[in-house]
């Protein structure tokens, strides 16, 4: 939001009569003012407070912002004990669950993107990740922007709710980030990074980048607006702005059938909500679109990159039945939206076989079922929750184990420990039943 920088320089009044306040300070003031001048001129700005600007142009800013600061605030969560983050996030609030907060009200519209402007944000995002491993100084000027464009949020609100009839108190979480606090808050932020502990070069270090970032933005804003129909489509930040860069279908129907897959697959299996949460039901529903796509592949090139998957998640914590059952409702949900696609669509039915078919060889369904029963009544007996799911995936990771998916086990258990570690459950017993299972299996 880089509109919001003109009460940047008004914030700054009551600093410039204190001693505290060093001329790099003042040279950051200056060098965001300048481009907020010519971030005011762009068409995106102009067609809002006109009460012009199309519905696209907007979804699309909100995706592109939840871009950039989900990279951010994951950058953020990793350096939050470190200064100078630690003192700068003094009263931070994260801006991407506020985005996606606002974006919840259009889910169902599957309102498609400005896909230039999307390109420009995930190129935000990257650069993002480049300095988390080059240049951490280079990322508090990032964070000097991006919280810098919080002010004036209340000035653009009523725009917003105007020129998209948004209810009031709906849609807007992200503009009204910090309420009443706003000032307070920037103010915090600007007495912290007046005192960090940084040389001349650091200082320098932090002028460049902040200027950088506002450059990038601009670019974001102006192919946000205006743009040609050409330039519109589906991508997979529409479902996951964390999802990064890779191919979802473009018809809408398989779309809503890859969603409503991935949800139905969810809400089977309460394991997922236990561990992953809502970022992980995000990244369900994208994975599921990208599985979608892979029906235009041959059938063994479809096998191959499906395998690969269910090993990387089989050691990530999501064994390869949980994958079976993924891709047989996929199947199911695209069936229903376009049947006349069948020949396409069955191939996820074979592969599903083929995945069961190199489990069960190894440990059969009857087998993994029975284990996982064992389980329940040894470790859980008389335990409320859902614990007969939890082990019926420990069971599942077993067999992808004796199937020789090396870390299978390990992928599970290392998040069930801190799970129930006030519990009174014994993880080590548990770990030395299962492991001597995928050793003694013929």
């Amino acid at each position: 939001m880089i509109w919001i920088f003109q009460d940047v320089a008004l914030s700054f009044d009551g600093f410039l009569k204190q001693e505290f306040v060093m001329d790099w300070i003042s040279r950051l003031r200056a060098q965001s003012r300048k481009l907020h001048e010519k971030a005011h001129r762009l068409p995106f700005f102009q067609a809002l407070w006109r009460h012009q600007l199309p519905l696209e142009s907007f979804v699309t800013q909100l995706r592109c912002l939840a871009v950039i600061h989900g990279a951010m605030e994951k950058f953020l969560a990793a350096h939050e004990f470190q200064e100078p983050f630690r003192t700068l996030m003094e009263g931070y609030r994260p801006k991407l669950p506020l985005l996606l907060q606002d974006l919840d009200l259009y889910r169902e519209r599957w309102i498609v993107n400005v896909l230039p402007a999307v390109e420009k944000a995930l190129r935000i995002a990257d650069r993002i990740l480049v300095l988390s491993e080059e240049n951490n100084t280079a990322l508090v000027g990032f964070f000097y922007t991006l919280e810098g464009s919080t002010q004036g949020g209340r000035i653009m609100e009523p725009h917003v709710q105007k020129t998209f009839s948004i209810p009031e108190g709906q849609g807007t979480a992200f503009f009204s980030c910090y309420g009443e606090h706003t000032q307070d808050r920037w103010q915090g932020f600007l007495y912290a990074l007046a005192h960090a502990a940084m040389d001349a070069s650091a200082q320098e270090t932090v002028i460049k980048a902040s200027g950088e970032l506002f450059e990038a933005l601009l670019e974001v804003y102006d192919k946000l607006f205006p743009f040609l129909e050409d330039q519109l489509g589906h991508h997979v930040v529409s479902l996951n702005p964390e999802a990064g860069q890779h191919p979802i279908p473009s018809d809408e129907r398989e779309l809503r059938a890859s969603v409503a897959a991935a949800h139905r697959c969810w809400n089977a299996f309460p394991y997922f909500e236990m561990r992953y949460g809502d970022r992980g039901k995000r990244f369900a529903a994208s994975d599921a679109a990208w599985l979608t796509t892979l029906c235009n592949l041959e059938v063994g090139a479809l096998i191959d990159q499906v395998f690969w998957l269910a090993d990387v998640l089989s050691v990530r914590g999501i064994p390869t039945w949980l994958l079976e059952n993924q891709l047989r409702m996929l199947h199911e949900e695209l069936m229903k939206a376009r049947p006349e696609e069948m020949a396409r669509y069955e191939r996820l039915l074979l592969t599903s076989d083929v995945l069961r078919s190199r489990r069960a060889s190894a440990f059969s369904e009857e087998k993994m079922v029975a284990f996982g029963h064992e389980l329940k009544e040894r470790f859980f007996r008389g335990s409320n929750g859902p614990w007969k799911d939890l082990c019926l995936v420990l069971a599942a990771a077993t067999a992808d184990e004796v199937s020789g998916i090396q870390g299978s086990l390990e992928g599970v258990l290392s998040w069930l420990r801190s799970f129930v570690k006030d519990t009174d459950l014994d993880t080590d017993a548990l770990k030395q039943l299962l492991e001597t299972r995928a050793r003694s299996h013929p």
